[in-house]
């Protein structure tokens, strides 16, 4: 395992160049004078130039790159021209509101898919029909259109919603010490401001369980049955054990593995970009509307900063996705 975990950790090093390579690469053909932009249109010429010298856009390209690899390495990921602050402040500053909505998305779409997978495994033929069909039909609808539409119906129409942000008003949670707003509502005592952050919560997080829900619940569905047709359940059978014993107990704990790599990617698709649109859609104050922001505004480093994160972080998910393996079946060794 040791040897295990030590070649995938260096596999980082490999990515992280190549990842950064592309999207250096990318910012620097788009036709576009980004000091130009950081100067503001009034800059005369030599505001210009001197803003670029000390960007350090007039050095030849590779010099450019070294550098930013060797800040890379001092876990400098730069300054944003936007924001005037760290590219690292900024990230985590946004990050946490990104990650509590992929995590809170990923609990319901487990907490909704792989019992309706369960479900459509173990019931009739009309039963499994009806589930399978509107779940597909669910997630064939775009994700920012669901988002719209749910803007549309549950806040201007009906009220019953909010449409935008993280919370209503920063008065009802104004010590942030973790920024995510669930635990810290908790942490700091502040408990009417956690059915406030919930509440906005529903519809960003409704639009994204749709999107991904059909593939969850048909994984789930496939899974299951190939182990159902397992002579050790139908073992357990013959000894007498319960129908839900033999489903929990055996047959959906040995589907795990197929079920847990997908979720895997999910988690992994929602921090690669689904969560960007909806947090476009909802404002919600996220690493996702960030990077957008960013790049409407061609601002380098953030761009880079933000896809570099997520692409470790994408790489970190799939390696703790491999060793959940070692847990879900003693057997698989490393």
């Amino acid at each position: 395992m040791a040897q295990f975990l030590a070649r995938r950790i260096l596999f980082l090093i490999p990515v992280t160049i190549a990842v950064t390579f592309i999207t250096f690469v990318i910012t620097r053909v788009i036709p576009a004078d980004p000091a130009q932009l950081a100067a503001g249109l009034r800059a005369g010429p030599e505001q210009v130039e001197q803003l670029r010298r000390n960007m350090g856009l007039d050095k030849p390209l590779y010099v450019q790159y070294v550098n930013y690899l060797k800040g890379l390495a001092r876990g400098d990921f730069g300054a944003s021209m936007r924001t005037r602050q760290p590219v690292v402040r900024d990230i985590l500053r946004y990050f946490p509101a990104t990650a509590e909505l992929a995590l809170v998305t990923m609990l319901v779409l487990v907490a909704i898919g792989i019992p309706l997978g369960a479900l459509t495994a173990t019931t009739r033929r009309s039963v499994d029909v009806a589930v399978r069909s509107v779940s597909i039909g669910i997630t064939a609808l775009p994700t920012f259109w669901l988002a719209l539409v749910f803007q549309f119906i549950f806040f201007f129409k009906l009220r019953w919603l909010p449409a935008l942000g993280q919370i209503s008003s920063e008065g009802l949670l104004p010590a942030h010490p973790t920024h995510f707003y669930i635990l810290d509502s908790i942490i700091t005592g502040r408990f009417g401001a956690l059915p406030d952050v919930l509440l906005h919560m529903v519809m960003p997080v409704s639009a994204l369980v749709a999107g991904r829900l059909a593939i969850v619940v048909r994984m789930t569905r496939a899974a299951l049955l190939e182990e159902l047709r397992q002579e050790y359940v139908r073992t357990a059978r013959a000894k007498g054990l319960s129908e839900f014993r033999v489903l929990l107990g055996h047959a959906l704990r040995n589907s795990l593995i197929p079920i847990v790599t997908e979720l895997g990617l999910h988690m992994g698709w929602l921090l690669g970009g689904a969560v960007f649109v909806v947090e476009l859609i909802f404002s919600w104050p996220g690493i996702g509307l960030y990077a957008i922001k960013s790049i409407m505004a061609l601002d380098y480093m953030p761009i880079m900063g933000t896809t570099l994160i997520m692409t470790v972080i994408f790489v970190i998910i799939n390696l703790l996705v491999d060793i959940s393996y070692t847990f879900l079946n003693p057997r698989i060794r490393y």
